[in-house]
C-alpha cells in the first residue's frame, strides 16, 4: 500500500503542474510573459477556493486600472466631445456585462480556481443565453483582476497594460458611432426594482436583434445597441434606418422568464383618434341641422384617413 505521504507530494505535484499550465495559457492569450506567476495565480482564485488568496484585493485595483487605461484611450480619440458622452462611453466599456462578455469569448472562467458548484451552473447558463448577474460580475472580475496583476507586474506600465487589454477589448469595444446609433433607438422604460439591474433588448421588426442589461439604464442601453448592431448590418456598422427596419427597446428589469411585449408605434395615435370621435359627436348634439351636413363630410374623410392609416401600418409589419 502506498504511503499517505507518498499520495500527498504526488497530489501536490500534480496540482502544481495543472496550475503551470493554467498560468501559461493565460499568459499565451495575453501575449504577455509574467515575472511574477504568484500574481497570476491569485487573479484567477475565487473567494470560495478556501485556505489561497482570492482575487478580491486585484479586483479592486483591475478596475481603477482599466478605467483609466480607457478614460485614456477615448481621450485622445474623440477630442472634440464632451465630458458626459466620454464618461457614458468609459462606462459602457467598463461596465460588468462588458468585461463578462470578453472573459467569455477568451474562455477564462475554465482557469479560475473554484469550490462552488452553484458558480459554475451560472456561468454556463450564463454563457448560453446572457443572463445571470453573479456570474456576469465574478466574470468581469476576472477581467479586472488579470489587469491588476499586469499592472503590478510591470512596475505599474499603465502604456504596457493598455497595449495588451486594448487587443483584448477591440471586439467589444462600444465606439462613439455605436453609442450615437444607440440614442436614435426608440425607448420605452420599465421601472426597475431596487438594485435590480436594468435588461434592453433591442428590436427589429419585432425580433430580439440584442441584448444589454447594467445598473444603469443608459448603459444598458448601449450594450443592447453594440450587441444589436453587427446583426442588423451584416457585421458593418450601419445606419438602423439604412433598409427600412424599426427598431425599438424595452426596459425591462431582469426578472427570469419575462419577455417584453412589443408594442405597436400606432398605439398612441389610436388613442388620440378615439378621444377626438368623442369630441366630434360632442359637438354635433350642439350644431344646427345645416352644419351637421358639412361636419358629416368631414367626419366620413377623416374615417377613410384612418382607415389608410392603419392598412399602411399594418403592411409595414
Amino acid at each position: 500500500m502506498e504511503p499517505s505521504s507518498s499520495r500527498n507530494g504526488k497530489v501536490a505535484t500534480e496540482l502544481d503542474i495543472e496550475l503551470r499550465r493554467k498560468v501559461a495559457e493565460i499568459e499565451n492569450i495575453l501575449g504577455y510573459t509574467f515575472r511574477n506567476k504568484s500574481l497570476l495565480v491569485e487573479a484567477i482564485t475565487h473567494g470560495s477556493y478556501a485556505g489561497h488568496r482570492s482575487y478580491q484585493r486585484l479586483e479592486f485595483v483591475g478596475d481603477a486600472v482599466l478605467g483609466l487605461a480607457v478614460s485614456n484611450c477615448l481621450y485622445e480619440k474623440y477630442p472634440d466631445i464632451g465630458s458626459g458622452d466620454l464618461t457614458d462611453l468609459r462606462s459602457a466599456n467598463v461596465s460588468n456585462e462588458n468585461l463578462a462578455r470578453v472573459a467569455v469569448r477568451l474562455g477564462l472562467y475554465r482557469f479560475l480556481r473554484r469550490n462552488s458548484p452553484g458558480l459554475d451552473k451560472a456561468v454556463s447558463k450564463f454563457t448560453e443565453d446572457d443572463t445571470g448577474l453573479k456570474a456576469c460580475t465574478v466574470l468581469a472580475d476576472m477581467v479586472e483582476s488579470i489587469a491588476a496583476a499586469v499592472y503590478r507586474d510591470c512596475d505599474y506600465d499603465l502604456k504596457l497594460v493598455w497595449k495588451i487589454f486594448s487587443k483584448i477589448l477591440e471586439p467589444s469595444f462600444i465606439t462613439l458611432e455605436t453609442m450615437n446609433r444607440g440614442k436614435t433607438l426608440e425607448s420605452r422604460s420599465r421601472s426597475s426594482s431596487c438594485g435590480s439591474p436594468y435588461t434592453v433588448d433591442a428590436f427589429v421588426d419585432g425580433m430580439v436583434m440584442g441584448t444589454g442589461y447594467e445598473r444603469q439604464v443608459e448603459i444598458a442601453k448601449l450594450n443592447a445597441a453594440r450587441d444589436a448592431l453587427p446583426k442588423v448590418s451584416g457585421g458593418e456598422a450601419a445606419s438602423f434606418e439604412d433598409d427600412g427596419q424599426m427598431l425599438s427597446i424595452l426596459q425591462r428589469p431582469d426578472e427570469e422568464g419575462k419577455q417584453p411585449a412589443r408594442i405597436p408605434n400606432v398605439k398612441k395615435s389610436a388613442v388620440c383618434s378615439w378621444r377626438f370621435l368623442f369630441f366630434f359627436f360632442f359637438l354635433m348634439a350642439f350644431l344646427p341641422p345645416e352644419c351637421s351636413i358639412v361636419f358629416g363630410f368631414g367626419f366620413w374623410v377623416w374615417v377613410v384617413y384612418l382607415f389608410c392609416k392603419w392598412f399602411s401600418t399594418a403592411s409595414q409589419r
